[in-house]
């Protein structure tokens, strides 16, 4: 997907949601919503869903975990947790990375059934 900017824009990019400029009209008020509306949906469906590739990496997730909830969230049963509840599957593909050098499984939450479950902090 290629994002053009409209005629009223010169540029865009990604910005951290902790680094947003000040933004004009109710802007800032749809930006602050958009992110309680994502923290809430993360313990009710796959965020990654939309919002990673179809096939990711581990940390690729938790880092969009992190991201979203403003805050560390442990490794230890991260990958256990996000397996357990159906929110991720495991695929039989490794992907080098980039950092370590080490093979990561790749993941993916397409084709799961979203269901609700129990609200539990990660």
């Amino acid at each position: 997907m290629v994002v053009t900017p409209e005629f009223l824009v010169d540029e865009y990019c990604w910005r951290d949601v902790s680094d947003i400029p000040t933004l004009l009209f109710d802007h800032q008020e749809i930006i602050e919503t958009a992110l309680l509306t994502l923290r809430g949906q993360i313990y009710q469906q796959p965020i990654g869903y939309n919002l990673l590739p179809e096939k990711f990496t581990l940390p690729e997730i938790h880092a969009l975990y992190e991201t979203i909830l403003g805050r560390p969230v442990d490794r230890r049963n991260f990958r256990k947790k996000l397996l357990t509840l159906g929110l991720i599957r495991q695929l039989a593909e490794l992907k080098k990375s980039a950092r370590t050098g080490r093979p990561s499984s790749m993941n993916s939450t397409r084709k799961l059934i979203i269901r609700p479950w129990r609200k539990a902090p990660l």
